[in-house]
């Protein structure tokens, strides 16, 4: 995975970590125990669009709307332009 952000790469190894290797077999298994839930921490690039226009004129919707866009754009088409890239392999 040449190219990749470093990010990206450590984002799509846990995830292989958590929902592809088999329960107890992990070696990150106690640090994903650890990781609050998306619920729990609930970051702006998650919310709505209907709830992020409650921030109207608040920089909190600009970075979110940049962090959504390089999460969605330049992150996702990197990853998909990588040749042999299934599931974060």
């Amino acid at each position: 995975m040449s190219g990749v952000n470093e990010y990206l790469a450590i984002a799509c190894q846990l995830i292989y970590e958590n929902y592809v290797v088999p329960e107890g077999e992990s070696f990150y298994r106690p640090y994903l125990d650890v990781l609050p839930p998306v619920e729990e921490v609930n970051p702006t690039f998650t919310w709505s669009d209907d709830d992020l226009a409650f921030l109207n004129g608040s920089p909190v919707v600009a970075a979110t709307v940049s962090m959504q866009m390089k999460l969605l754009r330049r992150e996702y088409d990197a990853l998909l332009g990588q040749e042999g890239v299934g599931l974060c392999d």
